[in-house]
């Protein structure tokens, strides 16, 4: 027989998937397939499309999902289109009115209503359900884990964040979160669930010396196969900067700081800032005129592809920043802080740069515009590092093995 599949294959795949073991991942993110992606929903869908090669995996998100994928990923929502739009006119309304941003996250902002609203639908939508495993997405779902301990199967928590690290980093510099996570609470939190799947060996490192022992590192992949920009630039060429960040606290920071503090003319001699993002819609203050806010971008690439160099000067926040690992899947090498290097050491000094002062920013600009070949060197070097430790094998290894441990 030639042509088409055969009723046999049919049958025999049809069965292989009955068979698969089954797997519920519990989110809050509705966005996870839309166009604007944002580095917690690269982390969350690297981490499902790994599952979905040997699992068979659905999504239950709490909220609403207008843009669902496609394929055979089964997406559930606890929330209904008609309650969606209301809870929408609900905080565009406390916005305006009073000023007043909500908390996602119930942990944080305690709300008997809403946490006994999303426990009844989700207790509702397990029924008659069957999975072998569940991995609840960051602990601001932290209060549906009684109603997921009805399945009786481990019970796992991609962490993300460490989130008490983060309101402590913020002290830091004088930010106060309007809802601060205290480290009791949270490691009270951790040692609820079967294990704790942590995104950088420093922090992961961090919760053992804590006496914390169901953790496991799960870092997240860069892109591969891209291709080495930048070859063609000529002598004076300006070094075309970009710096990607959603409206989140930590990345309006950074953009004000670095504005404000670094910026420069002779920086401005050296190098152009293209800003992509919904963070250009927070900006507040006054941008040079070598500053481009772009905006957010349904797809990334196209501008990655023209960018030369990363840039994040991330003073505030903890896990690992995606978006300096997605820079180097482009071969992009990343202008970093500290912090923002955090989970990248084998990249420090070859692919990823880090700065501790302001100073330091505008003389390696200044040292890669008057030093091309460098430039380019450092391009290929964020191809190769992403390759060796950014790599999906690399990343998933170890929770390949983990969950095949615990299904069979």
């Amino acid at each position: 027989m030639s042509g088409g599949r055969s009723c046999f294959e049919n049958l025999v795949d049809r069965m292989s998937k009955e068979k698969r073991k089954k797997i519920l991942v519990v989110t809050h993110i509705r966005q996870l397939w839309s166009h604007n992606q944002s580095g917690s929903t690269y982390a969350i869908n690297s981490l499902v499309d790994v599952l979905c090669e040997e699992y068979q995996v659905d999504v239950y998100c709490t909220k609403y999902v207008r843009h669902k994928p496609s394929g055979a990923l089964n997406v559930f929502c606890g929330q209904s289109m008609v309650a969606y739009l209301f809870e929408i006119f609900h905080r565009v309304f406390y916005k305006k009115i009073f000023n007043i941003n909500f908390s996602r996250s119930v942990l944080l902002n305690p709300d008997e209503a809403l946490a006994e609203k999303e426990k009844k639908a989700l207790y509702h939508f397990l029924d008659n359900k069957d999975y072998d495993l569940v991995i609840v997405e960051y602990l601001y779902n932290h209060h549906l884990l009684s109603v997921l301990r009805n399945l009786d199967v481990p019970v796992s928590l991609d962490a993300h964040d460490i989130m008490h690290l983060r309101s402590l980093a913020f002290k830091s510099i004088d930010l106060v979160e309007k809802h601060e996570m205290t480290k009791s609470v949270e490691l009270e939190c951790f040692s609820c669930y079967d294990t704790v799947f942590v995104i950088q060996e420093k922090e992961n490192d961090y919760l053992k010396s804590l006496g914390l022992g169901n953790t496991l590192l799960v870092k997240r992949p860069a892109p591969q196969g891209k291709e080495v920009r930048g070859v063609d630039r000529m002598p004076g060429d300006k070094i075309k900067a970009l710096f990607v960040g959603s409206s989140s606290a930590h990345n309006i920071d950074a953009l004000r700081w670095f504005i404000l503090d670094v910026w420069n003319n002779d920086l401005a001699e050296s190098m152009e800032l293209y800003v992509v993002g919904s963070v250009c819609s927070q900006i507040d203050f006054p941008l040079p005129d070598q500053v481009f806010p772009v905006g957010p971008l349904a797809h990334l690439e196209e501008i990655y592809l023209k960018a030369d160099v990363a840039l994040n000067p991330i003073r505030v926040g903890s896990g690992l920043k995606i978006k300096n690992v997605e820079a180097l899947g482009y071969g992009l090498p990343v202008i970093t802080s500290p912090l923002g290097a955090d989970g990248m050491s084998d990249c420090i000094g070859s692919s990823v740069f880090v700065c501790e002062e302001g100073r330091d920013y505008i003389e390696l600009f200044h040292f890669f515009f008057s030093n091309q070949g460098e430039l380019v060197r450092a391009s290929q070097a964020a191809l190769e590092d992403s390759g060796r430790y950014f790599s999906k094998d690399s990343c998933f290894d170890l929770l390949k093995q983990a969950i095949a441990e615990i299904l069979y």
